[in-house]
């Protein structure tokens, strides 16, 4: 079991690559006005650079199996609502692991403890992973 100053750094150090990937999703989105930017060329120029423009879009559009154009990793483009979404699931994932870390560490004689039954649930969750 991971003592206290263990759980502390885990918790502390897991948003690190989030921090990282923060300039990166951010020059993602910037590839999100690009596009709003060639629909503004395309109001402003007609009809003469509609196709070109047209074409321009889809090609930039099937980029990464639809996902558009941006920075890839893995398979997926990294932009601000993947970020957001990221940040999310991590920080709801972080708050079950710090309460399950917690009643894990608890002695029975505390006041507020898991029941048995429910520390086995967690278990099972945990060991899913």
């Amino acid at each position: 079991m991971l003592t206290l100053p263990e759980q502390v750094t885990m918790v502390s150090f897991t948003p690190i690559p989030l921090v990282l990937m923060l300039d990166i999703a951010k020059t993602s989105s910037r590839c999100d006005e690009l596009m709003d930017t060639l629909n503004d060329v395309r109001a402003a120029h007609g009809a003469r650079c509609d196709a070109v423009i047209t074409y321009l879009e889809n090609c930039l559009l099937k980029l990464y199996h639809g996902q558009g154009l941006g920075f890839v990793i893995g398979s997926t483009v990294i932009d601000m609502p993947v970020l957001k979404r990221i940040a999310l699931k991590l920080a709801l994932s972080l708050g079950s692991i710090v309460t399950y870390l917690q009643q894990m560490n608890a002695d029975e004689t505390a006041m507020c403890t898991l029941l048995p039954e429910h520390k086995g649930a967690l278990k099972a969750l945990v060991a899913s992973w």
